[in-house]
C-alpha cells in the first residue's frame, strides 16, 4: 500500500509514500541516528572528500 503526496496549490501528485509499520520506521530511524553520529565524528575533509583543500 502507498499514499500519495499531493501539492494543495496546484493539486497535482507530488510523489507517493510506501506505508510502513511502526517498527519499520523505528528501524530506520535507528540506522540514520548511528550513521549520523559516524558523519559527525568525521573531520570536514573526511565528511566532504570532493572540495579538495579549500578553506
Amino acid at each position: 500500500m502507498s499514499y500519495t503526496v499531493t501539492n494543495p496549490a496546484t493539486e497535482e501528485t507530488v510523489t507517493t509514500v510506501a506505508h510502513v509499520t511502526a517498527a519499520e520506521t523505528d528501524h530506520a530511524i535507528a540506522r540514520a541516528t548511528r550513521a549520523q553520529r559516524r558523519w559527525a565524528a568525521l573531520t570536514p575533509a573526511d565528511q566532504y572528500p570532493s572540495r579538495g583543500d579549500r578553506d
